[in-house]
């Protein structure tokens, strides 16, 4: 069975149609055809969303291991000031009861 379709033709600014006879596989091909360039451009447009989204999800892993890096060297500084801290107020509390020691018998004179 033969059908026809239409092809536009450009030519100088005009648009001309021509009624072109095709056979059932010309025309079962071009339906194909244009079925799988649809299919491969909504596939095209998929992955390059999925790349932008991988892109932005690498950069953000990026700055979060940054960021945990930091916060990994505050905590270690404030590990050994805490340590520091409680070093003297370990040298305080002895020194304490000396000074109380002292003071109670400078009273006392």
């Amino acid at each position: 069975m033969l059908y026809a379709h239409c092809r536009r033709v450009f030519q100088l600014g005009e648009v001309r149609h021509e009624i072109i006879a095709a056979s059932d596989d010309e025309t079962r091909e071009a339906l194909l055809r244009a079925h799988y360039d649809k299919r491969i451009e909504d596939l095209t447009m998929q992955l390059q969303t999925a790349d932008g989204k991988a892109v932005a999800f690498h950069a953000e892993c990026r700055a979060l291991g940054r960021r945990l890096e930091q916060a990994t060297k505050m905590r270690g500084r404030a590990v050994e000031e805490l340590e520091a801290a409680n070093s003297q107020i370990t040298q305080l509390q002895v020194c304490l009861p000396l000074s109380v020691t002292l003071s109670a018998d400078a009273a006392v004179k």
